[in-house]
């Protein structure tokens, strides 16, 4: 082989793994923009699903406090036995303290009880 030829099988080697070194470099910056973007779209999906949640809360608290607002007819037009009930599925617990005449009412927590149903 002559010097010439070696010369320039040399530089072109030399290219080769300066472009390889080089599409390594693109290819692993590549990877860590698809794996940013997959972790960012993640994100945004989880965003979304907490957005659409809060939206179905907002309607729920709406329609509860117009039901709360005009609980006082709904409860004169119950009867006794369903006003009864209504209690009963309502209220956990009564403590009341006689020698100070303090009443404490415990709200049944529908929301711990909805949790330990979806852990189950």
């Amino acid at each position: 082989m002559r010097f010439g030829a070696w010369l320039y099988t040399t530089r072109a080697s030399g290219r080769d793994l300066l472009e390889q070194a080089r599409a390594s470099l693109v290819e692993a910056k590549l990877r860590a923009e698809t794996d940013r973007l997959v972790a960012a779209e993640r994100q945004l999906a989880e965003t979304e699903r907490d957005r659409l949640d809060l939206e179905v809360a907002d309607r729920e608290a709406e329609w509860i406090g117009a039901a709360l607002r005009y609980f006082a007819r709904v409860w004169k037009l119950m009867t006794p036995t369903n006003q009864g009930r209504l209690l009963r599925a309502l209220v956990a617990a009564v403590r009341v303290k006689e020698e100070t005449g303090v009443v404490e009412v415990e709200l049944v927590n529908f929301a711990a009880d909805a949790a330990s149903k979806e852990a189950a």
